[in-house]
């Protein structure tokens, strides 16, 4: 995973013009999504469904964000892919009544991956 297309979830500076656009277009439409999604979710009745249904759809637009970045040929933000697959795999097993500590494990992966940039930043 340290390879150059990683990045933690520190800020980056991006100098080629191109390619901040296109990570400013991901960024919005992502948080587009999120915004639209949350909207749409407290239009349906509670109890229609499943409560994993916004840990999914947030885990799904983390990941789709990582996916349009590299298929850009733009560094990934692994902490966003990671806590994206962990809020995604959360979602899928709260439909089966599995519980797993969400939050305790989302503050590690945050705590870590901020760690691991710090050290990777200090070592350029």
């Amino acid at each position: 995973m340290g390879g150059s297309k990683f990045k933690c979830c520190i800020t980056e500076k991006i100098d080629d013009p191109k390619k901040k656009a296109i990570v400013d277009k991901i960024n919005g439409i992502g948080f587009a999504l999120f915004i639209t999604m949350i909207g749409g979710l407290l239009l349906v009745p509670k109890g229609i469904l499943p409560g994993g249904t916004w840990l999914i759809g947030v885990g799904l637009i983390m990941i789709g964000s990582n996916i349009a970045r590299l298929r850009n040929d733009i560094r990934l933000y692994h902490c966003t892919l990671v806590l994206g697959i962990i809020l995604l795999i959360a979602g899928i097993m709260s439909f089966s009544y599995i519980k797993i500590p969400i939050f305790p494990i989302l503050l590690i992966v945050i705590g870590v991956s901020l760690i691991r940039g710090l050290i990777a930043k200090k070592k350029q």
